[in-house]
Parts: structure tokens; sequence; C-alpha cells
């Protein structure tokens, strides 16, 4: 991905104006009001189950340095597509191009890498435990849960973000 958007600006008058490719999307203000909802409380519900993940007293995450650094994935994930929902904020106004890949693309990008970073978490867990032979087993059970519920949320997202329709509009000068 090419990050030199500069080249969609212009200066007039001593002031530069976009003049790139702006993502409109295909909803009206009251649908993308209720879109915003639904994705600011995905993203935190993400958040907040990544993070009680991470304080279970579940013995894997303590002495197993690769559900850590899976954990520690996880939540720059999680991190980066929170980010990303700032700038899709301005949806409702168009996406310039830089904004559409930051959000949208990101959403599309992220969710896919999130589940595969959740499901090998739950794997490494359970290897964990058949090492551990299922001493504290309570704990385990309540980590897998909580990482099958940040898949859901997390699937619920990349159809969410799926399923919007953008029109691209240049307002390039021919």
């Amino acid at each position: 991905m090419n990050n030199n958007f500069f080249k969609d600006y212009e200066k007039k008058d001593g002031k530069y104006i976009y003049v790139g490719d702006v993502y409109e999307i295909d909803l009206d203000s009251k649908s993308i009001d209720k879109l915003m909802k639904k994705m600011w409380l995905s993203l935190i519900g993400l958040f907040i189950l990544s993070i009680l993940s991470g304080l279970i007293p579940f013995k894997g995450m303590i002495e197993a340095p690769y559900l850590i650094i899976l954990f520690g994935i996880e939540l720059v994930i999680i991190l980066l597509m929170l980010w990303g929902i700032m700038y899709f904020s301005n949806c409702r106004y168009g996406l310039t191009k830089m904004q559409y890949n930051k959000s949208v693309k990101r959403f599309k990008n992220d969710t896919i890498v999130l589940v595969i970073v959740e499901l090998a978490s739950i794997i490494s867990a359970i290897i964990f435990e058949i090492i551990d032979k299922f001493d504290g087993v309570l704990f385990f059970v309540v980590f897998v849960v909580i990482k099958i519920l940040g898949i859901l949320v997390t699937i619920s997202i990349n159809k969410r973000i799926n399923s919007l329709n953008f029109k691209i509009i240049s307002s390039k000068k021919e």
C-alpha cells in the first residue's frame, strides 16, 4: 500500500485542497449512526474481552511465553482497529483514500488476522493444559470461552464491514 497521499492534494491560494478519490458509503444518516454505534460497541467489547483474557489467572498466561506473545499481538491488532474506527467515524462525509485504507481495509484484514491469533491462542491453551495435565481447568475453560466470544465479535465486525457498499467519487479534474 502506497502511503504517499500528498499526490491527492493540490495547493490553491496557499491552502492544500484534497483532490483525490472520495469513498462514499451507501447508507442514510440514521443507518450510519446505527452502524457507528455497533462498530464502537463491538470494538470496545472486543478490547474488554481481550483484557479479561489476560487478567484471568490461567496458568498458561503466566507460564507459557507463546500465549503471552499471542495476547500481545491480539492487543496490538485491537488497538489498531480502535485507531481505525476514528478514521471511519468520518464516513458520513466520505472517506479520503488514506481514511479508507486505515479503516475499512484495516478492518477487513485485521479481523481475519485476529481470528487466526485468537484460534492460535485457544489451540496453544489446549496444548498447555494437556502438558500441564489439566491442572486449573476452571480458569482454562473461562479463558477459552472468552476467546470464543472474541472470535464471534471479530467475525461480526468482519461481516458488518464486508456488507458495506462504497462508491468511489473522483474529485480530480481530468
